[in-house]
Formats: C-alpha cells, sequence, structure tokens
C-alpha cells in the first residue's frame, strides 16, 4: 500500500464519502420514456455540466447500462428543483431533489440499445417565484455504442478460431473522425492498468503498469470475452518500450482508420490465482434510514455496521471509524479477521444515534483510515447511510368507542328441563372524529362477579367511521345458555388490550343485567334445593352419590323414607328415582299425597377406620399381607370367619378385584350385611417359626394336633399353572393370590428348584415352590418322576431374565436358575410406597419420546405410544412384545376399552382404532391434531379431543359410537387447545383439560379443566384452582377423581398436580417445586396420585396428603407418560429419551 499522510486520507475519504452521500439523497423515478416538459428561458436559469464521461466519444457494447453524472448549479432564491436526460430529444431519466438546493449532484442512467453514436443532452430546472419552472442550456455528452455480438462486426463466442471471431471476420466498430493512419486509444482516466490477458484476472504488468491520462497506445486486436465487468478488451503497444499488453475498452478512447478492421485475439490462459492479500468492505450499516421526531423534537436511533475480509489472507490490527450524525466519531480496533470472515460493529451492540432537528444527515463507516492495511483495493473501504429525520407529527383527530346500548331479553325463566337460551346484540358507536378498525370486543356472563363461561371475543375488522354506530356480533347473534337461575350480567369490554388510541380510555365497558327465574313449579309436591345436595341412590349418605344438583332446582316428589337416616325424600331425577335429604330442600305445593318409599337394598360394606389397615390372605395375623387401605376405603364383604383368629372376627372383602380379609377391629359396616355368613377355612400349621414375633395372639391353641391339615400350598401372587415343573412347560391357567391348591407331590430335578404338583380345578398341575406358601401336614409328599421337556433344556427357550410364573414380575430373578431369590410384588398402596423398586423388563428404548401409556384392565397387555410412530403392545407376564403397530405418524394418545377388545390412539388428525388381535378397523377424522382418546366405562363411547382446524387457539372434542363409528353430535368446542378427555358421573359428563396459551406460551387463548354435558356438549361447569393451563389429565379407577397437571401459573411457577372430586371441587395441590409436571395417573384404589416431570421426577403422594412425596423416583430425562396397572402391582414410566421403566412393592 502507498502511504500517504494522515490529513489526506481523511480529506479523500471525507470528500467521496460527501459525494456519495449527497448521491444517495436522490429519489429515484422509474425508466419509463416520457415526452419532454418545457420550461421557460430566464436571466437567472441554471447551468449543468457532465462530470462523467469526462469526454465525448467513450466506447460502451450495446445492452450496458451507461451512468452519468452531472453537476447542477442554481442560486439560494433559485435552488435546483430537479435534472433530467434526453436522447434524441426524449427524457430518459429524471432525478428531483428531496429538498431545494443551490447545488445539485444527480446521477442518471441511459440503457445504451441502438448502435452507432449516441448524443445525449442534460437539462437543470428551478422553480421562479411565481411557480414556473425555469430550464437551463442543455449540456451535451455523445458516446460511442458497439455490438461485437453483431454478424457483420465479427466477434462472437467462439474463442477457438484463428484469431477473429467464429466466422473469422474482423470486428467492425465505429471510429471517431480522425486523420491518423492507425488506430490509437486514448487513456481517459490516469491510472489505467496495463495487464496481460483481456480481463482483471490477469496480473498487472511492471512496463509500464499503468498509464496517465491522456497517453496514447497502438491497438492491434480485441477481445469481448473479458467478463461482466469489463467485456471489452484493447490489445495495446506501447510505442516507448514496445511492450504489448491488455487495457479495458470502457477506459480509452479509439480513434484512427484502422480501427474499424481491428481483428479478433484469443486470451491467453489465466493466471493461477495467487495470495493477493486481504481485502475489507462495508457490507451494510443497519438502522432506521428514516427517523420521525417526537413532539419534543427528540428521536433516536441505533445503528450497526457490517463489515468483511473479501480477501484471501486474514487482516491485522484493523481500525474501523463511525462518525455519528452529530459529529461524534467512534472507534473500534479489529485484532483479527480472517479471509471471507464478516463482523458486526460495534461488536458490543449498536450505537445510539441523537437527533434534535429535522433535515438529512449521515452515518459514515471508514474501515482503516490510516492505511495500516494492505488491501487488494482501497477504494471500496467506506459506505455512508443517508438519514432523513421528519418533522414531529401533526396532532391527530382519535377515534372514541362506546358501548350504545345491548339488545336482548333481560328477563328469563328456566324451563322444565332447568334450562334456557337467549339471543344478544350490542351496539357499538365510534363518537371521536377519527375512524378506526380492527378492534376486539370482549363479551363475558358473570355471576355474582365470577365468569360463568370463557369470555367470546369477536374482532372487528371493519372500518368505523366517526359518528357511527355497529352492532356486534356482526353475523349472527350472541346465544347464551343458561341452566340455573339468578342475577347475571352481561359485561360489555372494547378493546381490553388497549391497541386502539382513543381520547377516552374510561367509557370502553358496559354491563347489562339478566334475571333468569327457576323452572315453572311442577304440578303437586315439589322440592326445592337449598344449597349444593348430593343425589343418592337411597335415603342415607351409606348410598352412592349419583350426582350433584345446587340451589333454585325444582323435583317432582314421589315418596320419603325417614326410618334409614331421618328423613329423606324420592325425587324424580331425570326420569329415575333417586333421594336428596330433607334436611336440605323445601317442599311446595300439595305433599299430603306423597307415601313412604322402602329404601333399596344397600350392599354390605367395610368402611375403614384408620390409614394403613393391612388386608391379608387369611383371617388373622399369620396371614401374609398383600396390601394397606387407608380411612374411607369401601369395600364389599362377602363373608366374616371368628374361628380362625380365636374370637376376633375378619372380614372377607373384595380387593383389587381379589378375596382378602380384614379385621373387623379396624372397619365398620353399612349397608345390608344380613345376608352375609360364615366361611370355613382351613387353619395354617401350629408353628409359631413363621409367625411375628409378639403376634400370636389370635393363633388357635395348639389342641387340634390330632387332626393333620391337608397339605397345599397358598399363592403368593397372580401365578402361572403349568403342565410341568418349569417354565419350559405350557401354561394352563392363572392362579390369584391367596388361592389354596392341594399338593400332591414335588419335583425338584426338571429345573433344579422345587416345583409342586398341585390339584388345579379337578386335573393335575404345577406351580414353582418359589412363589408358594405350604401349609397343613406335607410330611406325606413324594418326589414324582416327569418327563424332561422336548427341548432337554429348559432354559433354552426362556427369554434372559423372564420368570412368568411369578404372579407379578419378580425383582433380580433369573429364570430357574437359583441366581438370585425372586421377590413376589404386592400391590401398591400407601403403606408400602416407599418400598418401590426398579422391576427389569425387556421393553426396549424407542427413537423417540414415549407419549402415552396404557394398561389393559387385566393388566397383561401394556400398549406403548412413541413419537418413532410405532405402537407397541407387550405382554408382561411373559415379558415379550405382541405387535408392533406402525399407523403412519407420531402417536399421541392411547387406550384400551374396558372389555380388552378395542385398542385405540390419537395419531396426526386421525383417531385409529385396532381390535384385540391387532387388525386395524377404522381410522376416524378429528380434523386437526388429536392429543387425548378416552373409552367411557362401558365402551360403547369414545372420545377425541385435541386441535381445531378453524382455530389454532381452540380445541375440539369429537364423541364416536364404538359399534358404528359414526360421530356423535354435538361436538364440543373447547377455549383452549384439548390435552385431555375422561367420563364421569356414570358416563353422563365429559372432564376436558386444554392450553390457555398456545404451546410455546406465546399466544393468548383460553384453557384449563371444565366439564361438558355428554347428551348436548354445553360446558356444566369450570373447574377453579388451576393456572389455566393444564398439560394432563387422570381419572381414578372408579371416575370420582380427576388430576390434572401443568405450573402454579400461566407458564410460569412451581410444578403442580390439582386433583378435583368429579363435581369439580378441589381437593389437593401437590407442589413438585420448579420442574414443570407434565403427567399423572392414580392407583387401583385411587388413594396414591402418581406424577412425572420435566426434571426427570416420578413422586407418589398419598391423595389426602400433600406435605411429603411418599416416594421419589427418577428417569434419565423428562417424563411423558406414567400408569399404574389395574392390580396395582406395577408403576411404569416413560421419558423424552424413550425409556421405559417399571417399579413394583416386593412383598
Amino acid at each position: 500500500m502507498h502511504s500517504r499522510k494522515l490529513i489526506s486520507s481523511l480529506t479523500l475519504v471525507i470528500l467521496a464519502l460527501v459525494t456519495a452521500a449527497l448521491a444517495c439523497n436522490l429519489k429515484r423515478k422509474g425508466d419509463d420514456v416520457t415526452t419532454t416538459t418545457t420550461a421557460v428561458a430566464s436571466a437567472n436559469a441554471p447551468t449543468i455540466q457532465f462530470l462523467t464521461p469526462a469526454l465525448d466519444g467513450a466506447n460502451y457494447s450495446r445492452g450496458q447500462q451507461v451512468k452519468f453524472k452531472v453537476r447542477a448549479q442554481g442560486t439560494a432564491t433559485q435552488p435546483i428543483s430537479r435534472v433530467e436526460l434526453r436522447a434524441k430529444g426524449v427524457q430518459i431519466d429524471d432525478q428531483e431533489a428531496d429538498s431545494p438546493l443551490a447545488t445539485f449532484d444527480a446521477i442518471m442512467f441511459y440503457s445504451a440499445q441502438e448502435q452507432g453514436t449516441i448524443t445525449l443532452e442534460a437539462i437543470a430546472y428551478t422553480t421562479n417565484a411565481q411557480g414556473v419552472e425555469v430550464a437551463s442550456q442543455p449540456a451535451q455528452r455523445s458516446i460511442n455504442v458497439l455490438d461485437p455480438s453483431s454478424p457483420d462486426q465479427g466477434g462472437g463466442d467462439d474463442d477457438s478460431g484463428d484469431g477473429g471471431g467464429p466466422s473469422g471476420t474482423p470486428i467492425v466498430l465505429q471510429p471517431t473522425a480522425t486523420t491518423s493512419p492507425y488506430c490509437i486509444a486514448t487513456v481517459l482516466s490516469s491510472g489505467l492498468r496495463f495487464r496481460a490477458g483481456p480481463g482483471t484476472n490477469y496480473d498487472q504488468l511492471t512496463n509500464p503498469s499503468n498509464f496517465q491520462a491522456g497517453e496514447q497506445l497502438f491497438v492491434l486486436a480485441y477481445n469481448n470475452q473479458g467478463g461482466t465487468e469489463y467485456p471489452l478488451w484493447w490489445q495495446v503497444r506501447v510505442s516507448s518500450t514496445g511492450q504489448t499488453g491488455w487495457v479495458a475498452g470502457s477506459l480509452v478512447q479509439t480513434s484512427g482508420q484502422t480501427c474499424g478492421t481491428i481483428p479478433f485475439a484469443q486470451a491467453p490462459p489465466p493466471p493461477t490465482p495467487q495470495a493477493t492479500g486481504p481485502d475489507l468492505i462495508v457490507l451494510s450499516i443497519s438502522g432506521d434510514a428514516e427517523v420521525q421526531l417526537d413532539s419534543d423534537n427528540t428521536a433516536q436511533a441505533e445503528y450497526r455496521t457490517r463489515i468483511k475480509n473479501t480477501g484471501d489472507t486474514t487482516a491485522q490490527d484493523v481500525w474501523v471509524e463511525i462518525t455519528l450524525p452529530n459529529g461524534s466519531t467512534h472507534w473500534e480496533n479489529v485484532t483479527s479477521l480472517a479471509s471471507n470472515a464478516e463482523l458486526d460493529v460495534p461488536t458490543t451492540g449498536p450505537l445510539a444515534a441523537d437527533f434534535t432537528q429535522q433535515g438529512n444527515f449521515t452515518i459514515v463507516v471508514s474501515i482503516d483510515p490510516f492505511d495500516t492495511v494492505d488491501e487488494q483495493e482501497e477504494a471500496n473501504n467506506s459506505s455512508v447511510l443517508p438519514i432523513r429525520v421528519n418533522p414531529p407529527p401533526q396532532p391527530q383527530t382519535q377515534p372514541d368507542l362506546v358501548v350504545q346500548g345491548v339488545s336482548g331479553d333481560p328477563d328469563l325463566q328456566l324451563g322444565v328441563n332447568g334450562t334456557v337460551q337467549a339471543e344478544y346484540r350490542i351496539q357499538i358507536a365510534n363518537i371521536g372524529d377519527a375512524a378506526v378498525q380492527n378492534f376486539s370486543v370482549t363479551l363475558s356472563l358473570l355471576s355474582l362477579g365470577s365468569p360463568v363461561y370463557n369470555p367470546v371475543v369477536v374482532v372487528v375488522q371493519t372500518s368505523l367511521a366517526p359518528n357511527s354506530e355497529l352492532d356486534i356480533p356482526v353475523g349472527d347473534p350472541l346465544l347464551i345458555p343458561f341452566n340455573q337461575s339468578g342475577d347475571f350480567e352481561l359485561r360489555v369490554d372494547i378493546d381490553q388490550a388497549n391497541d386502539v388510541s382513543e381520547k377516552d380510555e374510561e367509557n370502553n365497558s358496559y354491563s347489562y343485567p339478566i334475571g333468569v327465574d327457576p323452572s315453572p313449579q311442577p304440578q303437586g309436591c315439589t322440592a326445592e334445593i337449598q344449597g349444593t345436595v348430593n343425589v343418592r341412590t337411597g335415603p342415607s349418605t351409606g348410598y352412592p352419590a349419583i350426582d350433584t344438583t345446587t340451589t333454585g332446582s325444582q323435583y317432582s316428589v314421589t315418596g320419603y323414607n325417614d326410618q334409614v337416616d331421618g328423613l329423606w325424600y324420592q325425587i324424580n331425577y331425570g326420569g329415575e328415582p333417586a333421594w336428596v335429604s330433607g334436611q336440605l330442600v323445601q317442599l311446595q305445593g300439595d305433599c299430603s299425597i306423597i307415601g313412604f318409599e322402602d329404601a333399596p337394598p344397600l350392599a354390605c360394606e367395610a368402611v375403614v377406620q384408620t390409614d394403613g389397615t393391612q388386608v391379608r390372605n387369611g383371617p388373622s395375623t399369620a396371614y401374609n399381607q398383600i396390601g394397606t387401605v387407608n380411612t374411607g376405603t369401601q369395600l364389599p364383604i362377602t363373608g366374616y370367619n371368628d374361628v380362625i383368629s380365636g374370637g376376633v372376627r375378619w372380614y372377607q372383602v373384595t380387593y383389587g378385584g381379589l378375596s382378602s380379609w380384614i379385621t373387623s377391629e379396624s372397619v365398620s359396616i353399612q349397608g345390608n350385611c344380613s345376608a352375609i355368613g360364615p366361611i370355613d377355612v382351613t387353619p395354617l400349621p401350629d408353628d409359631d417359626d413363621d409367625v411375628p414375633p409378639d403376634d400370636d395372639d389370635d393363633v388357635q391353641p395348639d389342641d387340634d394336633d390330632d387332626i393333620p391339615l391337608a397339605c397345599a400350598a397358598v399363592i403368593q401372587g397372580a401365578l402361572n399353572v403349568r403342565t410341568g415343573p418349569s417354565t419350559a412347560y405350557d401354561i394352563i391357567d392363572m392362579a390369584n393370590a391367596g388361592a389354596q391348591l392341594p399338593i400332591t407331590g414335588y419335583n425338584d430335578v426338571i429345573s433344579g428348584i422345587r416345583w409342586y404338583q398341585v390339584n388345579f380345578g379337578g386335573q393335575p398341575g404345577w406351580v414353582s415352590g418359589e412363589f408358594v406358601v405350604t401349609q397343613g401336614d406335607c410330611s406325606a409328599l413324594g418326589p414324582i418322576d416327569v418327563e424332561p421337556p422336548p427341548s432337554g433344556d429348559d432354559d433354552d427357550d426362556v427369554p434372559p431374565g423372564d420368570d412368568d410364573d411369578g404372579g407379578s414380575v419378580p425383582i433380580g430373578d433369573d429364570d430357574d436358575n437359583g441366581a438370585s431369590a425372586p421377590i413376589v410384588l404386592v400391590p401398591l398402596g400407601i403403606g408400602n410406597a416407599g418400598n418401590l423398586q426398579p422391576v427389569a423388563t425387556g421393553i426396549p428404548t424407542t427413537t423417540g419420546a414415549v407419549n402415552a401409556l396404557a394398561f389393559s384392565q387385566d393388566s397383561i397387555l401394556l400398549a406403548i405410544a412413541g413419537s418413532d410412530a410405532h405402537l407397541r403392545v407387550w405382554n408382561m407376564n411373559t415379558d415379550t412384545e405382541v405387535v408392533d403397530l406402525t399407523p403412519g405418524g407420531n402417536i399421541t394418545d392411547v387406550a384400551f376399552s374396558p372389555n380388552g377388545s378395542l385398542l385405540a390412539a390419537g395419531v396426526g388428525n386421525e383417531v385409529v382404532v385396532w381390535d384385540a388381535g391387532g387388525t386395524e378397523l377404522v381410522r376416524l377424522d378429528h380434523g386437526a391434531q388429536v392429543n387425548a382418546v378416552a373409552f367411557n366405562a362401558t365402551g360403547t363411547l369414545l372420545a377425541s379431543g385435541g386441535g381445531n382446524a378453524s382455530d389454532v387457539l381452540e380445541g375440539r372434542v369429537q364423541l364416536w359410537d364404538t359399534t358404528t363409528f359414526d360421530p356423535i353430535t354435538p361436538d364440543a368446542g373447547v377455549e383452549g387447545e384439548v390435552t385431555g378427555v375422561g367420563f364421569v358421573e356414570n358416563d353422563s359428563l365429559l372432564v376436558v383439560s386444554s392450553y390457555e396459551l398456545s404451546r410455546d406460551c406465546t399466544t393468548v387463548g383460553d384453557g384449563g379443566m371444565e366439564q361438558y354435558l355428554v347428551s348436548t356438549g354445553i360446558p356444566s361447569k369450570t373447574f377453579v384452582e388451576n393456572s389455566g393451563r393444564v398439560t394432563d389429565l387422570a381419572l381414578s379407577p372408579n371416575r370420582s377423581f380427576v388430576a390434572g397437571t401443568g405450573q402454579s401459573e400461566l407458564c410460569a411457577g412451581n410444578g403442580v398436580v390439582w386433583v378435583w372430586n368429579a363435581a369439580g371441587t378441589i381437593q389437593n395441590t401437590f407442589d413438585h417445586g420448579v420442574a414443570q409436571v407434565n403427567v399423572s395417573t392414580f392407583n387401583q384404589d385411587g388413594m396414591l396420585v402418581v406424577a412425572g416431570t420435566q426434571a426427570g421426577a416420578v413422586r407418589v403422594w398419598n391423595r389426602n396428603n400433600n406435605a411429603t412425596a411418599l416416594a421419589d423416583l427418577g428417569m434419565s430425562s423428562a417424563v411423558t407418560a406414567v400408569a399404574i396397572s389395574p392390580d396395582g402391582l406395577l408403576l411404569v414410566a416413560g421419558d423424552a429419551n424413550g425409556n421405559v421403566q417399571a417399579w413394583g412393592v416386593p412383598q
């Protein structure tokens, strides 16, 4: 690089930048050709001159765009308003000054299309005091337009000829008038490079390296294949040295008698590119090119530049200077910038520029202003961003929106069915002095200040002129259903988000009172409900509740009963008899005609009075514990025994589908127990060795030794019965926990461990000795010889780690080789949740997240839905895959029908249904993304929930008949994308969870937890006590409780699980800390709530106690699915990495 003094460098840069800035202030017009306008001549007429091209006769190729720079000079009183460029008297370009200037530099363009010599004229204009344009005398500049590709001028695209074009004919140029007998090229500007070939990629020669303006060179040949920037090149000879080389054709002017016959010359091979150094350029200056001053005449904008090293070596120690409009300068040193690397300057962020006056300003960026970096090109180191600062806006008129009124019935009465609906319209007016467009109107129905339904938002997209009115909604009126009496308020809020700038924001709300009277009184005796009252199947609180009813509801009374639990009335409830407490109703009408009604039979039940009460497989503490139950648990009683425990009564109950025993000392009895009778039970052998210390008070005295007990095997968990003494033999059936099977012999040889031959339903069978407890006199038992299995090796056909003869999956069991002792699992309960241990399974890891898990009702099958488009069904008894279904898409949820005959899954916008064998039956079109599927308790209905194709912030629930797979109308539109569905209250209600915001928490919608009537699709209740963004929904097995997961605040706060009863009353909230809770489930008796978090935790809670989790388990990534088998033996979870983990409680 040539060294220059700092002052000279800066002066040149500033002059170049100011020139560029003035050029950028122009407002380009189109290139349409128009006829010229006339202007008057004047003594004060402006003047104009061509700056470039500097001389006449410059050569250009046809089609090339020619740039002309002109300078127009006016006066302070008559500044330049515009300039124009003409060719042959026709205007071809026109530039207007953004503001009046005494001196105006303009850049204009002409596309050279016509061959020959073209003379162009530039004219400047001012406007005098009378508003008349005054024109300058035209300035003229002539150019030569060449056409090397024309057939009659030679040239062409073929570079393999004999020194000419493809036809061999020389190029014919249009020479200027001259008397020289040679073709001479005159250099137009100093610094013209002398190169070794026709293109800028050729090396620059050294003797000389460049030429000065006015030097004349002998033209020897031409080449028109030099590239897009300089297509035409002349081969010339320097007379003083005899050196031959090439110059760009557009940078010289040719003249002479032989210029028309100059031959075509083939280009020499281009040089191999060499590293030539860095080349720094300004790629862009980012920031506002137009700034608006505020009312206080101030404004601020931010600016930043991006620079690039386009050279082929790294630039070191580069200074960048940014000059702001106020004259202040920011300097930044870039220590290193690699080849082709880019960098934003300042590196710490944009610079703030302050403006205090209107006008034209510039941001000037200079790279390497001290010329310390040796670059390939020095002329591209600067850039200018012109900035237009506009004056403050003039005061504007504003709209003013008000509610003029509401039309609709303010006085309603519920019908005999307890519902009524009415139509309403709202009159909106703009009383301001400016029009308004795109504003919103929010309509809310309130009762005692609380919302009854989710608000309806109407967006008005038409323009509302000043002093005009509009009815909302624009189309059909707003239809509001009511299902209870009372005083309501229809609240109207205009522009709740304050998107519209109005004169008065205080008049945007309006309330319209609506009164709803109760249904007309039925004929005869009626009961009016006083409060929130349970409706039951019989006249006492011991009967189950079938629904709840609220204050003001009226029902026909059909009878009474005052002999069971005080006074109760039998009512007509939806066409069926039901009962309500007489203390919670007020009778009306003639009630003298009602008579006494007998109470329906109440099933005999044991109501647990103590948390942690143990359930055993026999009627004394000497028998094995199989589970625990807590206060309030109701267990059906099937019999009793007073003998085994020495006079203490034990009740035989149904627990987890199995016959079990519980002591009378920990329960109270309710219902009709008159038909319950004693049950004979074979006593355990009088052997204190297996009785826990201090636990033999209820063991019968040793007075029956002379009556030997039969030898029996007591099953310790659901256990396979086989045709031979190892897992290699076929399965006959399964024996339930607690079953007592007579033992007829044993075999230790086949599998290496003892197996017992038992009497199973009148036929011989075999059970593993590891999963039974023997009782009675087994001294007479002897070995039984058995033929080995056909393979001769019992373990060859058993999968590793599989022992499907455990009634639950044994922990640490290694088939029959006795490597470690199997541990039998017992149902999960409050008393043993802290003992959960991992259970090994053969379920493979999927390639995507596990989206959902579901057990079949018999607890044998587990369905695993993955984002890898696979739905795997796994047999948990045999630990083998049953089927791998690939419905073709991301599987979001899965569910078995109650009887196990159907399997349904959400796949994209469809619900896919298979039969029990894995055969696809039907695809049901939901119309948008399906997030949740669920069967009702009878399996006759299937619900799908998810998105809504008409609105991304709304959801949709569709019901399907599982017999015909036809859709059932009406479907339910939900305010918020649906995340979960479930049937409650004898399948009459559907609980729906949804998002209040979009999935990424960026767009406002509505959501939460709601109940809908299955028969009509109308919302019946909104669950309170949630953040409005519920990510998952789970039901307890008896469908009496509902769990929802999410965060304590909308898209923020700690992860929580909310638990409500089926009526929508909050029961408990479980705080999981900072991690969002994704999924939840209940155990088999509904007393435990299990939740999975985004942080990978699996926590087990007592439903009635949120103080401390009973168990805190973990996975490798976010937990995305949880499930508990209906028999309570297995807790299974899936995570975002595709892992499935099982846990169980060992006996």
